[in-house]
This record gives C-alpha cells, structure tokens and sequence, in this order.
C-alpha cells in the first residue's frame, strides 16, 4: 500500500524540471530500499519489483545503482516452491 508520503514524493514540484524530479524520486526509493537491507547489506529482488512498480523506476537502473555502492542482491525463489 502507498503511504501518503509516498503519494507526496511523487508529486512533481513546480520549479523542478522533469529530471530532476525523477533524480529526487530515484534517490528517495534507493533510500527505503538500504533501509530493507540485512547486517550483511543484502537486499531481496523482490523488494526491487515491488518498491519500483509504483513510481515507474526501472528496476535494473536501481539494481545497477545499488550494486554500485556495495549491496548484494539476492534472487530468492523458494516462496514460488509448491
């Protein structure tokens, strides 16, 4: 569920530009996804799907992004075992 503080970081403010507004909204995701991270600073994929859908953050540019600054991604598919 998007929390209405979500809902007001999306919202375009009026003297950015375009990408500047997509920078702020990137860096704010990237923000929640280190504070999902373990003690070990891995983070599962799945956490990716789901915080980028919302905003229309390419998932892979996150995951790029994060990988960049030390944090492992974890590809976990045991929940999809029958």
């Amino acid at each position: 569920m998007i929390t209405l503080k979500e809902r007001v970081v999306n919202i375009r403010r009026p003297q950015e530009t375009k990408e500047e507004s997509r920078v702020r909204i990137f860096n704010y995701y990237k923000a929640k996804l280190k504070e999902l991270a373990n003690d070990h600073n891995e983070i599962l994929y799945n956490y990716f799907e789901e915080l980028c859908k919302y905003p229309k953050i390419n998932p892979f540019e996150m995951l790029t992004a994060l990988l960049g600054e030390g944090y492992k991604i974890l590809f976990d598919n045991t929940s999809r075992c029958s």
